[in-house]
């Protein structure tokens, strides 16, 4: 064998080692942002399902006692950015890579007529990845609607 062909050898091998490099880094990107939405809906999920079991009364309040992964106080103030980070990574040295998500809920109680009430509860969520070279920040929200349950 030559040393040309030698040469040639190690480019075509460099070549292979690098686009699969490049092809994992990308699937490891992807997860990481589905992890990242995925989680952020749980929280949204968890949220709706605690103001769900609270007493409608309770949802007339400025502030909820819902429960938040990485909640100082325990509770959530209704018509603002409820922040928090959640180590989704398990790393809790390195913060760099923690998900940063926020909770909104808005709450607008209506009666008809004729004396019913209902909530409309709306759960809106940001949270932020740093997928593709670039910090970006997705919403999504959750809506369900509440109603007073008559006591026998």
């Amino acid at each position: 064998m030559t040393l040309v062909e030698v040469m040639v050898g190690f480019l075509v091998l460099a070549l292979t080692v690098l686009s699969a490099l490049s092809g994992i880094m990308f699937a490891w990107r992807v997860s990481d942002s589905n992890l990242r939405a995925v989680t952020a809906l749980e929280i949204a999920r968890s949220v709706s399902e605690q103001i769900i079991t609270l007493d409608f009364e309770t949802l007339q309040l400025t502030t909820l006692p819902v429960d938040l992964p990485s909640s100082p106080s325990g509770s959530m103030t209704v018509g603002t950015w409820n922040n928090r980070s959640e180590d989704i990574h398990d790393t809790p040295a390195n913060t760099a890579d923690d998900l940063i998500v926020g909770v909104w809920p808005e709450i607008e109680v209506t009666e008809d007529s004729s004396g019913a009430r209902c909530a409309r509860v709306v759960v809106r969520i940001f949270w932020e990845e740093n997928s593709f070279f670039t910090r970006r920040t997705r919403e999504d929200a959750v809506t369900i609607v509440r109603s007073p349950v008559a006591a026998y």
